[in-house]
């Protein structure tokens, strides 16, 4: 009648109905995902987190890999690179989810404190939730797809579904099992067995310490590709992976370091020219990083070179300190960190250190004992009474006694002790 024939019309149906291919989620990501005004930023920025862009290039886009750990210390977006990846998932490719958290109160936080806030600001994704009076605290109902939310300390919220993409909080915090088949952090991943190609796991976590760290035994497995964020030096131009012990700052006229201070005048020295880089080049100096594999190079124009020496569909991203993170001021607040916590070990807190090497260099914690002498361990632990003096608040006194030769001399050590 109009002069277009059924084949053709046949095939603009087709064509106009078609499902579109999902959009890459670099491009995606800012134009879309929102965050709450409370937070330090209220909308996804490559700009501000450039070091997200690699996870997803290499890690996510790459069919070939199965698995992503993210090695990241406090403030380098893990939860909302993972959360942006699930509303990417509901958004362009729906698919069966699962996102796991160590336990029921890391998990009622985060669904309060992260998840629901998040998908509530990014409009693409408003539209989907269902009304605030149908939500729970078991799966999250998108228009295509179903998000599972699963508890580590319960069995039965780990297994019994599909899911082609895993998500897994905190993953340091969830508890060993001696078995396999009960540790729900490799139970979890059975939910995506089902499906031939096309799978992703991937976890986050702060390390923790070296016996229980999940992380550290990643990066001992000789099998798993290890990347790690190298970033040229502004001045000559050298990439390197960034180092505390690089970071220098004053100190006082007696050489002791105060937090102030250290905040203040901090900066970082370069491993191949030694100038000093300032807090005005970290936000280029992060954007122009490049995760690298052992065996790969970047060369004189910034091009990426050479093969990894492992060939994973396993890949373990970090770790990543606070150096890296441009949510924080600059190098002075990684330094005031450091001295406070030396601070406060210094007064008895033992605590400090640990917080600082896992939470802000995003280290494993290996516990190290002092060998101390006995008598400079009884100096330590003696109170003020005098010898031959019995404390009124003593329960018990205990002997000991010895023989011994001083030549031909017979001595008899004892010694009373009040307990």
């Amino acid at each position: 009648m109009y002069g277009v024939s059924f084949d053709e019309l046949r095939r603009s149906v087709a064509v106009g109905f078609r499902r579109k291919p999902p959009q890459d989620p670099l491009v995606w990501a800012p134009w879309n995902v929102r965050f709450p005004s409370t937070w330090e930023s209220t909308a996804f920025d490559f700009d501000k987190a450039p070091h997200v862009r690699g996870v997803i290039e290499r890690g996510w886009n790459n069919p070939d890999v199965r698995k992503i750990h993210l090695s990241f210390a406090t403030r380098l977006c893990k939860t909302s690179t993972m959360l942006s990846l699930v509303e990417w998932v509901a958004d362009q490719s729906p698919a069966p989810m699962v996102l796991m958290f160590p336990d029921t109160g890391i998990l009622n936080a985060g669904m309060e404190e992260h998840v629901y806030p998040m998908l509530e600001q990014t409009p693409v994704i408003r539209r989907q939730l269902p009304p605030a009076h149908l939500r729970n605290r078991t799966a999250i109902h998108f228009t295509d797809c179903r998000l599972r939310i699963a508890n580590a300390g319960s069995r039965s919220s780990v297994a019994g579904y599909p899911a082609l993409y895993v998500f897994k909080m905190e993953v340091n915090k969830i508890v060993p099992r001696k078995s396999s088949e009960a540790d729900a952090y490799y139970t979890i991943e059975s939910r995506c067995s089902g499906y031939p190609r096309g799978a992703k796991i991937i976890e986050e976590g702060t390390p923790t310490d070296t016996g229980t760290c999940r992380a550290y035994r990643l990066l001992q497995d000789e099998t798993v590709q290890q990347l790690r964020y190298w970033v040229p030096c502004p001045h000559c131009g050298e990439f390197q992976t960034l180092e505390f012990e690089r970071v220098q700052w004053d100190k006082t006229k007696s050489g002791e370091s105060t937090p102030a201070q250290a905040k203040k005048t901090a900066r970082y020295v370069c491993l191949h020219c030694e100038q000093d880089i300032l807090n005005h080049h970290r936000p280029e100096m992060m954007k122009a990083g490049q995760w690298l594999a052992a065996g790969e190079y970047v060369d004189a124009l910034g091009n990426v070179c050479g093969r990894p020496e492992v060939d994973s569909d396993t890949l373990v991203f970090g770790p990543l300190s606070k150096l890296y993170s441009l949510f924080v001021g600059g190098w002075g607040d990684v330094a005031r960190e450091f001295v406070e916590a030396v601070q406060r070990q210094r007064a008895g807190d033992l605590e400090s250190f640990r917080k600082f090497k896992t939470e802000t260099l995003a280290e494993s914690w290996t516990p190290t004992f002092d060998v101390v002498q006995p008598n400079a361990l009884a100096v330590h632990l003696r109170g003020e009474h005098l010898r031959g003096e019995l404390p009124p608040q003593s329960c018990f006194l205990t002997t000991a006694v010895d023989v011994g030769l001083a030549g031909d001399e017979l001595l008899f050590h004892w010694f009373v002790c009040a307990w």
